[in-house]
């Protein structure tokens, strides 16, 4: 894992050299800018599989106001998955320095 300024790239660089390790995707990407139906995000990390995708948003302080930013976040981050890449299913993940919680 590369030496990172914050928690939260320390949490990604985790995240994503984990995802690396197995060799099961077809493409891995951290910190990805998009704009989507007029609306500009950023996806924190993300993995394609075939026609499967998972995507993570990370929060450093895990509070109730982040998690529902990062709730928010993901379904931004699903609709440009969904429009930019051809995949049947996305996985979404919040992750925080408490874990991770997931949902479909």
């Amino acid at each position: 894992m590369a030496l990172t300024s914050s928690k939260h790239d320390r949490i990604i660089s985790s995240l994503e050299d984990r995802l690396r390790d197995t060799g099961d995707y077809d493409l891995i990407q951290a910190t990805t800018e998009y704009k989507v139906h007029g609306k500009c995000g950023e996806c924190d990390l993300f993995a394609i599989r075939g026609r499967y995708a998972l995507v993570f948003e990370i929060k450093s302080n895990d509070k109730p106001k982040s998690r529902s930013k990062a709730y928010h976040q993901l379904n931004k981050d699903y609709e440009w998955i969904t429009s930019r890449f051809n995949v049947e299913r996305v996985f979404k993940f919040y992750a925080s320095n408490r874990g991770l919680d997931w949902k479909l």
